[in-house]
């Protein structure tokens, strides 16, 4: 069998993938009662934003899977679209009004929508005048019909996913792209035109037709996507995007994104969070010269982005415009889904003097689309790799406009060539006078599902193994693979392993200060923190749960910990640089056993309000470098006065 052919499902495959449905379906429909309503009260649907095409989509197909009962503002009928009022597509200036991407949005526990992957040219005059041409989602149904090689003066982000766990969603990628013009020449840039859907952050099967990201959608072809959320997958943000390897860096790197959202059941978190005002946020850092060279070095030679305008300065965009303003109400609480997205830079942001002149705050409601524990934390810095989420809740109690700032350059804390040290195009909020008064929120710990029962101190039956992967260094910058000290190595489309079904892994990493560290299929825990960082409110703590995990300096986090739930078949990891991807960082290991194991002694837990949360949640193994010098300063102290 060809590389190119490598990845083709066997009948041996599509076998497994049906077997896997129908134990997964029947498991959680009988042994696992669909939650309740979304919600007990259900908020009232916004109004659609004010943009071209803007509207919510709903659509239903009956499917025989687990359902959770909904509200009646969403049980609609076979399919209902909410059209908004159309605007120009003529170009926002800075300043203009943040607005959400379109929305697709199930019902009767089914979404089914259409992503047309179509090249296109993003012209602007802001903040400075040029073009370039790359690609985007547009939704059949949730945007308006398109054509080909248009001309937007905003990146087009795609449309919103919103679905709740139990449901079916049908994705039917439709790839628009230009013929290829070249072959496949395994870790290289090649093949610009090929590509397909990767739905990072779902717990999900990686069999077909689910999220497999060794398959490839050539030009001109489509691929129906058909992914069978269990009942009891946790709500939280996450995204989607293009995972062709050797041509996911020039197609994530130029806009390929679009935001997932999981909605939250009526017992996973306190009715109060469920009603805040929230924004979505698609953050993306554009490089566009970076984007540009690798697709004038894509195989033969592409010839759409490479013929962009040359050397554009790097900047930052939120849902596809530059230095929108993002409104919040004064004393209110909101709720800001933040998705972030570089080609390989990372970012750190932080309130600054001027929020804190308004009386703002924030704090940390969720990492990589899971609730932290102890819910919601005091934060004082976001840090971000390319695909990290975070939730987070900001107040301000004066009225006014600030800037949250990226700390980058010498004052970042990563490699200072990886650090975002611009703030051109970063987050802009203007606080709008509210009669509102503050209130105080009760801290809680979320509802989680059997597959995120933390394992980091394990020590029941199940079975237990332990593996090293290390991403060791290439000339140019990237990195290979070294799993259990078998030999760095660049991808070979050949497993790197077997993993069992139902067993508790500690993986040992190496070189994730250097690479983002990401695995698909299930998230991970963090083992014991080591935090020298100084900030007031460290950003990580053991136990938390990511899917991407970069090291910033100031910490040290050796192992991670992760549960192989649910789901056998093949789990990919790689570097979240996804140039480095491309380029050979990546592997991938069999899952083996049965479809539906998990490990029998661990639980889910029902949500608890917290009285009094302690003050640094989940630092059990967390050691505070700062903290541990105070006290023997103190001790020698005492002891000094002991004598004297």
């Amino acid at each position: 069998m060809s590389q190119r052919d490598a990845h083709v499902p066997t009948l041996r495959h599509k076998v497994a993938a049906e077997r896997q449905r129908i134990v997964l379906a029947g498991r959680y429909a009988s042994a696992r009662p669909a939650p309740s309503h979304r919600r007990a009260s259900p908020r009232p649907e916004r109004s659609p934003p004010s943009r071209s095409t803007a509207r919510v989509v709903m659509t239903a197909r009956s499917f025989p899977i687990a359902q959770r009962a909904r509200p009646e503002t969403r049980t609609i009928g076979t399919t209902l679209l909410i059209a908004a009022a159309l605007v120009s597509r003529a170009s926002r200036a800075r300043g203009a009004d943040l607005v959400e991407p379109n929305v697709a949005r199930s019902v009767s526990n089914v979404l089914t929508e259409t992503l047309v992957v179509e090249e296109y040219t993003y012209a602007t005059t802001t903040p400075s005048v040029f073009s370039f041409k790359t690609r985007g989602y547009f939704g059949a149904t949730a945007d308006a019909s398109t054509a080909a090689d248009q001309t937007l003066s905003d990146l087009k982000i795609g449309p919103t996913l919103k679905f709740a766990a139990g449901d079916r969603v049908n994705i039917l990628l439709d790839n628009k792209l230009e013929p290829n013009t070249d072959s496949v020449v395994m870790n290289t840039y090649h093949t610009p035109g090929t590509t397909n859907l990767h739905m990072h952050g779902l717990h999900i099967s990686a069999y077909d037709p689910h999220d497999n990201v060794l398959i490839k959608v050539e030009p001109g072809s489509t691929r129906q996507y058909a992914y069978d959320i269990i009942a009891d997958h946790a709500a939280g943000t996450h995204w989607y995007h293009a995972h062709a390897h050797g041509s996911t860096a020039l197609q994530v790197g130029g806009g390929l994104v679009g935001v997932i959202i999981v909605e939250d059941g009526s017992d996973e978190i306190p009715a109060e969070y469920q009603n805040l005002d929230e924004k979505v946020m698609m953050i993306q850092y554009m490089q566009f010269e970076d984007v540009r060279r690798i697709a004038a070095t894509s195989g033969m030679g592409e010839s759409h982005t490479s013929s962009s305008t040359a050397s554009i300065a790097d900047m930052f965009t939120t849902n596809g415009q530059y230095a929108p303003t993002i409104k919040i109400d004064q004393n209110e609480w909101t709720r800001l889904r933040m998705v972030f997205m570089a080609l390989d830079k990372v970012v750190e942001f932080t309130l600054g003097s001027a929020a804190a002149g308004l009386g703002c705050e924030w704090t940390l409601l969720a990492k990589d689309g899971i609730y932290v524990d102890n819910a919601p934390r005091a934060l004082t810095n976001v840090y971000m790799a390319p695909g990290n989420r975070a939730d987070v809740l900001i107040r301000c109690t004066t009225v006014g406009s600030f800037t949250v700032d990226s700390v980058g350059g010498a004052s970042g804390r990563g490699p200072p060539s990886k650090n975002i040290a611009t703030t051109v195009g970063a987050l802009n909020f203007q606080v709008v006078s509210s009669a509102s008064s503050a209130t105080t929120l009760t801290p809680f710990n979320a509802k989680l599902p059997n597959y995120l029962a933390s394992v980091t101190a394990y020590a029941g039956s199940g079975a237990v193994e332990s593996h090293t992967l290390q991403f060791s260094p290439v000339a140019g910058g990237g990195c290979n693979v070294n799993y259990d000290n078998a030999g760095a190595a660049a991808y070979t489309a050949v497993s790197l392993g077997n993993i069992p079904a139902g067993s508790v892994q500690t993986w040992s990493l190496s070189g994730s200060d250097r690479h983002p560290f990401h695995i698909h299929v299930n998230p991970f825990q963090l083992g014991s923190v080591t935090d020298t960082s100084g900030l007031a409110n460290p950003y990580f703590f053991m136990g938390d749960w990511h899917d991407v995990m970069y090291v910033p300096s100031g910490y040290s986090i050796p192992q991670v910990h992760f549960h192989t739930a649910d789901f056998t078949g093949k789990v990919v990891a790689h570097c979240h640089f996804l140039n480095h991807e491309d380029q050979g960082c990546m592997g991938f290991w069999e899952i083996t056993g049965d479809n539906g194991t998990v490990v029998s002694d661990l639980a889910a837990r029902a949500m608890t309000t917290v009285v009094s949360p302690p003050p640094s949640p989940s630092s059990s193994g967390t050691v505070h470098v700062a903290s541990v010098a105070r006290a023997f300063a103190l001790c020698a102290l005492a002891t000094l006065f002991a004598y004297a």
